[in-house]
């Protein structure tokens, strides 16, 4: 008999948090390092720019937290790259 795969839980309001605090912190607590990465590089290179960074910091309070929530429903949420 298989048993079914153990979910490790998320907190939605803590991945938000980390998000805001530092974009990509949250995608990293979610389990999707690279994304998180990305996210942290892109937005320290383009902060020159002053719009493409707060772009980037919504999405990431906004990924964060809905990844969050599909990871605890039982959804695979994959990292980017992969």
């Amino acid at each position: 008999m298989a048993s079914a795969p153990v979910i490790n839980r998320k907190e939605p309001i803590l991945s938000l948090i980390l998000s805001f605090l530092v974009p990509g912190l949250g995608q990293i607590y979610n389990g999707q390092v690279k994304k998180g990465l990305v996210l942290l590089v892109a937005y320290f290179l383009l902060c020159w720019t002053c719009i493409a960074p707060l772009i980037i910091w919504i999405y990431g309070l906004y990924d964060g937290y809905t990844v969050a929530a599909a990871i605890n429903c039982g959804e695979h949420q994959p990292d980017w790259f992969s």
